[in-house]
């Protein structure tokens, strides 16, 4: 059974979005997540949105995805861009 999500890959809304989201609150989120590569540029980064939340995703070179926060509650959460995708 696909499911439809919607994802934002706009790179200027999403540094906007990380900088509400502050410094401590993702080193935190990478903490908890244990991840041991961080994120070394904006390039992969996105939003998704299902019927439940919306995420703030990374997708690395390598395929692997970490969906490493909930955001739906910051305020600057962009209202365009989002692209319907079926998975």
């Amino acid at each position: 059974m696909k499911s439809i999500v919607f994802r934002n890959r706009d790179k200027k809304a999403i540094k906007i979005l990380m900088r509400e989201i502050g410094a401590y609150r993702y080193e935190t989120a990478l903490e908890q997540m244990k991840v041991e590569q961080r994120p070394l540029s904006m390039e992969g980064f996105y939003l998704e949105a299902n019927d439940d939340c919306i995420f703030l995703c990374h997708r690395y070179p390598s395929g692997y995805i970490l969906k490493l926060m909930k955001v739906e509650y910051y305020a600057m959460l962009p209202r365009d861009g989002w692209e319907l995708i079926k998975v």
